[in-house]
This record gives structure tokens, sequence and C-alpha cells, in this order.
């Protein structure tokens, strides 16, 4: 197998001049040898725009080795979802490896920054991108300060992401971690991951419609903190998300933790989520999410949104504790179907400085509000904040669902706004067993169902 190094390239590694060309002449001429390896050797430095890995070849990264990327967005490619900095496209048999790590200098494309977070400058650039490609491997490196998402593999075919770091700015918006967009068989595994926004999100965009289904997609033992949602399933679904598992993980510190967002068309279905550790806390509203460890919502992203079916979603096995409860919410045209909640344990405690009376219903039309609800803030493109009083465990316009061996525990004195053990409204089929909790403070009842209190006898069959 051939091996290449920048050096003989010439490629400097001050992180001062261009390396762009040099790294690209190595990537072209292992190609042209019928592929192999690129080391990026350490110690060193490589500054550089867009650069585009070739079929059967490894980029390499040395312990102690840096690709830095230009500060100068002009530098990028453009696709029609933004701009790219490390690219594959139509590749077979393609790999970044290594201990090396990619910073994208992301402070450097900010414009300000206030104390919720960074404002943006337009043209913020993707790390690394993986279009149309089959056989996908990305393992050991270390990705910084991205500008924007960090991995984003669209209509790729077998692909392997295995104990990376993503260290991104928490306070810049749009930095996801790990993107699968229309993927098939992808393994996501023993990554650490802190990102501004979310931390794994899987999706079907709009934009790359020339491919097909997001489905059997698994991820395993990782840790995970964003300021936004550590793991989760939309909200872009303008296509078909199916057969996927979660398993193994820890959020932590997140303002929403295991989200399933649909809004545009297309099914989710066969979702299961298990064994994992989950801790939020609200923060800013210019971030999605009120720290719901759990949430599960069908809204139209417009009205006229045709939304298919959001069905067959189980979370087993969650240890969960933070500032809100759970939040499942459907609408008239798609009731959320066949979900389980099992083997839970809910401690619900305020511990910041932030408002807890409100919901976070957004993207979505602003008149899409959970029952009760009323309208509050700005209303923007992507809808607004409702407020609201906060029970544990929040359901609406939902068709089946189990819950089974629910903990409940609130920790010290709660503010006002918070309420029952569990409120439903319109739930179709709710089969309840062995929920174990109170409401937040003694005079409100523990549950209640379109606006009724549930009999104990009926709500909590196993003595609750």
């Amino acid at each position: 197998m051939p091996v290449i190094s920048l050096h003989d390239h010439d490629a400097p590694g001050c992180g001062e001049r261009d390396a762009t060309a040099a790294i690209q002449a190595a990537l072209d001429a292992c190609a042209a040898a019928g592929g192999g390896r690129v080391v990026v050797p350490a110690p060193g430095r490589y500054l550089c725009g867009s650069i585009f890995l070739r079929s059967h070849v490894e980029l390499h990264l040395e312990a102690g080795a840096t690709l830095l990327a230009i500060p100068d967005v002009d530098r990028f490619r453009v696709v029609p979802t933004g701009r790219f900095w490390i690219n594959a496209e139509d590749c077979v048999n393609v790999a970044i490896t290594g201990l090396g790590t990619i910073d994208g200098q992301a402070v450097r494309f900010m414009k300000e920054e206030r104390p919720e977070g960074f404002n943006s400058r337009p043209g913020c650039q993707r790390a690394l991108a993986f279009i149309n490609c089959h056989g996908v491997r990305i393992t050991g490196i270390t990705i910084r300060e991205t500008s924007d998402w960090a991995i984003h593999p669209v209509g790729c075919e077998d692909v392997v992401i295995d104990g990376i770091t993503i260290r991104n700015n928490l306070k810049v918006p749009n930095c996801d971690g790990i993107d699968p967009d229309r993927c098939r068989n992808v393994r996501i595994s023993n990554c650490h991951i802190e990102s501004g926004d979310d931390g794994i999100v899987i999706k079907c965009r709009k934009e790359w419609d020339r491919f097909s289904a997001c489905e059997r997609i698994t991820v395993t033992n990782c840790t995970i903190i964003s300021t936004s949602c550590g793991i989760k399933i939309g909200t872009e679904t303008h296509d078909d998300i199916r057969d996927v598992t979660i398993s193994n993980c820890v959020v932590y510190g997140s303002n929403r933790g295991l989200g399933v967002c649909h809004r545009d068309a297309g099914t989710i279905e066969n979702i299961l989520f298990s064994d994992i550790v989950v801790e939020t806390r609200l923060f800013h509203d210019k971030w999605w999410g009120k720290a719901e460890p759990i949430y599960v919502t069908a809204l139209p992203r417009a009205h006229g949104a045709a939304l298919g079916p959001l069905r067959n979603v189980r979370f087993r096995n969650i240890l969960a504790r933070g500032e809100k409860g759970i939040y499942i919410q459907g609408c008239d045209q798609v009731q959320p179907d066949d979900l389980v909640l099992q083997d839970i344990r809910l401690e619900l405690a305020k511990t910041t400085r932030w408002p807890a009376d409100r919901c976070d219903p957004r993207p979505c039309p602003p008149d899409l509000v959970p029952v009760g609800g009323q309208p509050i803030g700005p209303i923007t493109d992507w809808g607004n904040l409702v407020q609201r009083d906060q029970p544990a465990i929040y359901l609406e316009r939902v068709g089946r669902i189990r819950l089974r061996d629910i903990d409940i525990r609130w920790q010290g004195d709660m503010p006002a706004c918070y309420t029952h053990a569990l409120e439903a409204w319109q739930v179709a089929d709710l089969d309840l067993r062995d929920l174990r909790g109170t409401a937040a403070r003694p005079g409100l009842p523990a549950l209640m169902r379109d606006g009724r209190v549930w009999p104990s006898a009926e709500a909590l069959p196993d003595g609750g």
C-alpha cells in the first residue's frame, strides 16, 4: 500500500502558509497509484481551504498534527446546503484516521459574541462532508471548533464513525456534531461530542432528495453535551427514517436530551432508545429545547406539510434528571402511535435562573400550541415559545402509548409552574402501569386526563 507524506509535496506545516495545493496533490497522487495512505505528519499545522478525498485513500493524521481551516469563506466549496471544507463525493472506501486534529477555527468566522452565544457570519463551512460514498471510515481523530456541522454524510452506504472526539464551542450556533442525512447502514460508536447545536442528529434534507431514506442506524457508547439536543431524529424529515437504535449513551448538560421531531414528510418508525443517562438544564430562548429529557413531536413545519406516520418508538431503561419533564405532542394530522416508555426514573429540580413556565414546539406554525398554552415572545420563521404549566409527563394528541414502571421524583421546592405527575389530552389509548410519583406540591392531583382528575384506583393500579 503506497504511503505518501505531505512532506513529499512540500506542504508547509507552520500554520501560516496555505497548504491546500500540496495536500490535494498528495491525495491525487495516492489515488493515481491505486490507493493507499496520505500521512499528515507531526508536528505540524497545515492551513487549507477545501480539499477532496479520493476512493481507496486514507487520510491519516498523526498525533500532534493539525489541519486548520483558512479563515476565508471564499476558499470553501459551495453546495446546495452551504459550504464544505473536507470533501468526498462518489467515493468508494474512503477514510480519515489517526490521533491528529481537524480545527475549524470557528471563532474567526463569528461576527459577535453575546452572553447567550455567538452570531455567525454568512457562509460558515461544514468540516467533513461525504456525498454518495460507499464505505466511509472515520476513526480516532479529534475535530474541534467547527463553524458549522462537524460531520455530514449524505446519501452514503456503510459508514463507520468510531472513537472520535468532537469539541465544538458550546456558544457557536449550528455546529452540530454528526448528521447522517439519507444514509444507510451507519454505525456511530465510542465518541465524545461537545456541540453548540445538536450532538447527533439523523435527518432527510429536502435539498438532497436525489437520495432516499435514512435507515439502519446504530449509535452506541457515546457521551454528549449540547446547547440544543443531545441525540435527535429530525427536524428535517423529507423522507423516511427507520430502524434506528441508540443505546449505552450519556447525554449531559444539554438543553434537550433525546428528541424525535417529525416536521416535513416521510415516515418515522422503528426507533429504540435504551440504557441511557440524561441530564438537562434550561438555557436562553435562542436555543431550541426546554430541558426535556425525552421529547417526541409530530407537528408540521408549515401548514400543508404532508407528514407521514410516526410510530413504533421505544424508550427503555432511561435515568433522567433535569429541569423539565417528558413532552410528547402530535397534531390532528399525525398522532404519534405505538409508543412505549418503560423503566424510566425522572428526577426534576429547578437549578438555573432561566424561566421554567414555557414549552418549545419549534419549528411549527405559531398557532400550534399545546392545550392551555399561550404564545410568548417574538413570532419567528420557526414559530415561537409557549407559556404553560409544566407536568412531569405531558401527552397530547397521541394514539397508543404504554407507560411501564415510571418513577417520578421532585427534588426540593418547585416553582408554581410545575404541576402534575402526568397530564394527558386527547390520547386514544393510554395504558399506564406502575407509575410512582406525586404532583409537584401538595393540593394538586397527580394525574389529569382531558382536564379531569383520574381516580387513583384507575390511574395507579399497582398502588402508586
